[in-house]
């Protein structure tokens, strides 16, 4: 995650207040539900632009009369004209038939209607919001929602900047919070709270339990069925956890892929043979192993993701000079929620002739950027309540185009956020600096320590594909062995690089 980009997390701010009421059907209860989330037209406006063969600046259909039209302020965009679009207007239209039911209705400047949105019911007071979905602070509103007040349900319509079209209406739960395309809702007992975490396309995504009195929470992934964390929480007064910024992560972070498109074959680096690059690759992890003599199928390493996933394997082969491994680049649901990954095969040496001192840079990474790097260098640094830090950020002054010209501007340089689990060791880094004035590679970072508060695993930015490292620790030590560096081309192949401390 970019923090110059910061992930807008905002709760609801009502914009425009009108009258009406949402007859909805949906509603998940159980973890885990599948129910699709029903339908509100029995064909998109882009269907029916297709069947009659209408051009986009056409009637698509009938306009149903209306008891009255309430215009609604909608700031639209275009990604292909990189700029805000004046020649819509846009009504919330209350239908005379079927009764009670509303629709948006996007108009041209000679004031036809290009589009209809049905919404379903409403009643007095509607509230309608914009931007809560935004993926970035600053970005164009690209969605709204509709609410009756005080239903526990509404309606959330996204914006196609390409199309210049809104997209079909889709049933959502009143939330108290948004991250990315998922919401929260909270439903607070006199003993137990539970949160639950949706996803745009009606599915639960993640619900935690917790026990007021006694601080003992468990968080589900409801896509796979498995918990994910149980213990016991310290809470504050109001009997909420105090270490928000962990269980937020839990509730929030690590969402599935979904595909059918099983693929068992486990790829390796590309070869360059007869003037080409070649596909390396084995029919399945079976066939893998036999071509590397790979008996004993109990990795010596393995490295599990916040599901419990391996996402690396190392195994012993027929060459004592040698191990072999798998790396599950990526993990899948299906449509029967069965789990698969994309998996690349390497080999590396068992001991390297070259290695370095192991330097831990957990907390050092502060010092990268420092005053001398900077004019008008500042810093500030958040602790936790045992002193250790929270929130890193520095900020200096640079030139820079601001579209008119060269310009001094102050600008954040490095941001760093820590996350620790409740006995105060190191959970996850999250590491970002401008790249605007420092290279691209690991502008981005983000780390995660086992409960001895060790990296175990990196995932850092570069332009040119994806990267990982995997830190590898021998019984009872707190400095690593190994560190594989994982580098994905975005033209295919995977290539690991070792790196041996001592």
């Amino acid at each position: 995650m970019d923090h110059g980009d910061k992930i807008g997390m905002r709760t609801k701010k009502t914009v425009v207040k009108m009258t009406a009421l949402l007859t909805v059907l949906f509603w998940l209860v159980g973890c885990g539900a599948k129910e699709a989330v029903p339908q509100l037209a029995d064909k998109t406006v882009e269907e029916t632009e297709k069947e009659d063969g209408s051009g986009k600046e056409d009637v698509k259909k009938e306009i149903a009369s209306a008891v009255k039209e309430t215009p609604v302020d909608f700031s639209f965009w275009s990604s292909a004209l990189r700029e805000e679009v004046d020649y819509f207007t846009l009504t919330l239209a209350e239908l005379s038939e079927p009764a009670g039911e509303y629709e948006l209705r996007l108009y041209n400047q000679k004031g036809d209607v290009l589009q209809q949105v049905p919404c379903g019911k409403l009643t007095e007071p509607i509230e309608i919001t914009f931007g809560d979905f935004g993926r970035y602070t600053g970005a164009p509103v690209r969605d709204m929602e509709i609410f009756s007040a005080g239903s526990p349900e509404g309606v959330y319509i996204g914006w196609d900047d390409l199309k210049l079209r809104f997209e079909e209406a889709i049933r959502i739960p009143r939330y108290e919070e948004v991250r990315y395309e998922k919401m929260l809702t909270v439903e607070d007992g006199e003993k137990y709270q539970v949160r639950k975490v949706y996803l745009l396309d009606g599915r639960e995504f993640r619900r935690s339990l917790l026990n007021k009195d006694t601080g003992e929470i468990e968080i589900w992934d409801c896509l796979d069925g498995e918990s994910l964390f149980k213990g016991i929480a310290k809470l504050d007064k109001e009997g909420n956890p105090t270490n928000k910024e962990y269980y937020d992560f839990l509730m929030w972070e690590g969402l599935y892929g979904r595909s059918d498109d099983y693929d068992p074959k486990v790829r390796m680096d590309m070869e360059f043979e007869d003037g080409k690059w070649h596909e390396v690759e084995y029919e399945s992890r079976e066939a893998f192993w036999a071509e590397y003599g790979v008996n004993d199928r109990e990795p010596v390493y393995q490295i599990c993701d916040l599901h419990h996933n391996p996402r690396l394997e190392l195994y012993k082969t027929k060459s004592a000079e040698e191990f072999c491994g798998i790396l599950y680049r990526n993990y899948y649901l299906n449509s029967d929620n069965e789990r698969w990954a994309s998996m690349y095969g390497f080999t590396i040496g068992t001991n390297g002739s070259i290695k370095e001192k192991w330097s831990d840079n957990t907390y050092s990474k502060m010092t990268v950027i420092g005053p001398d790097d900077e004019e008008g260098y500042e810093e500030t640094i958040e602790y936790t309540q045992d002193g250790k830090p929270a929130h890193f950020r520095s900020y200096g002054l640079a030139e820079v185009n601001d579209g008119f010209g060269i310009v001094k501007d102050r600008l954040p340089l490095m941001e760093i956020d820590y996350i620790y689990r409740d006995d105060g060791t190191l959970f996850y880094r999250d590491y970002w600096h401008t790249t605007y004035l420092y290279m691209t590679n690991d502008s981005s970072l983000q780390s995660f320590y086992d409960e001895k508060g060790r990296v175990v695993y990196e995932d850092g930015y570069i332009t040119s594909g994806d990267q990982e490292y995997f830190y590898l620790y021998a019984e009872g030590r707190d400095v690593p062995v190994c560190k594989l560096d994982v580098y994905y081309s975005c033209h295919g192949g995977v290539s690991v690089s070792p790196t041996w401390y001592y």
